[in-house]
Order: structure tokens, then C-alpha cells, then sequence
């Protein structure tokens, strides 16, 4: 019920600020969906002592939204998905990608007793800290590039709404 209103909101922002929709999403619309398994996984690693549900739990979300893309797809009948989004996604799709193998080379890893960690977590958490930072400021830099050419038309589409 509340993914129409969020999308909606997201797309108000993105024209009243200038930020590009895929640049939006990534960061405000993917945080605010992900905060349930962000809750769900603290609870299982602090409370419940269950690391491994934890990590399927943030593993599944993703394949199930790929899943998701791939169902809109094949529901779209007019023409593919995926040649209405923009080329900026073909990046984001690049991290996705790289970030999976650095936390599968991560779970890998941490089988063997001599693979190092800092502290109570493995060398893979700062790396995907920092790849995901760096996909946010890749995006933001190339979409802004983009979005300068169609800002005062993106502007005009929520006159009703303030950005407040």
C-alpha cells in the first residue's frame, strides 16, 4: 500500500531537486524499502544469534527483486522493460554485480580459520561500504549530467506539490 505513495514522493523529489530518478531511487527509495530487512537481519545477528538467516534474508531480498524485474518484463508487453530504462542503470546493474561476488568472495572467506577480519566483521563489509558509496557518486555525477538538459520540464510535472 505504501509503494505507490513512496515511488510518487521519490519522483516529486527527484523533479523539485533536480536529482535524476535512477540517482532517487538508489538512494532514498532503496533505503527506505530496505529498512525492514535492516531491522530483520540486526535482530536476527543481536538477538536471535542467527548470522546465516541473516545473510539468506539479504541475499533472498535481492534475488527476489531481480525476480521482480524479470515478471514486470515479461509483463510488458509492448516492448522490453529494460529499453525504457535509462543507460544509467546499466551501471548500477555493474555494481550490483560487483557487490554480489565481493560478499559471495566474503561468505567464501570467512570458511577458512586464517581468513582476517576487523574485529566482529569480515574485510568484505568496509569493501561493500565503499563500492556502494562509490556507485552512489558515480550515479549522482552521471545523472546530473543527464538531468541538466530536461530540468525545467521534470520541474513542471508536480506544480501541485511542494517539495516540502
Amino acid at each position: 500500500m505504501a509503494g505507490t505513495p513512496l515511488t510518487r514522493y521519490a519522483d516529486v523529489i527527484a523533479d523539485k531537486t533536480g536529482w535524476s530518478g535512477a540517482w532517487t531511487g538508489l538512494v532514498l527509495l532503496a533505503t527506505v524499502t530496505s529498512l525492514p530487512e535492516l531491522a530483520t537481519g540486526i535482530s536476527l545477528v543481536t538477538l536471535a544469534y542467527a548470522p546465516d538467516i541473516a545473510v539468506g534474508n539479504v541475499l533472498g531480498a535481492c534475488v527476489l527483486n531481480l525476480s521482480y524485474v524479470a515478471v514486470l518484463d515479461v509483463l510488458k508487453r509492448d516492448e522490453p522493460l529494460f529499453k525504457r530504462a535509462g543507460l544509467g542503470h546499466v551501471g548500477l546493474a555493474g555494481f550490483g554485480i560487483i557487490m554480489l561476488a565481493v560478499a559471495g568472495l566474503g561468505l567464501a572467506l570467512s570458511q577458512f580459520p586464517l581468513a582476517r577480519s576487523l574485529g566482529h566483521f569480515g574485510l568484505s563489509a568496509p569493501a561493500l561500504l565503499v563500492l556502494y558509496l562509490l556507485a552512489v557518486r558515480i550515479t549522482f555525477r552521471y545523472e546530473r549530467s543527464q538531468v541538466a538538459a530536461g530540468a525545467e520540464q521534470a520541474a513542471s510535472r508536480y506544480p501541485d506539490m511542494s517539495l516540502h
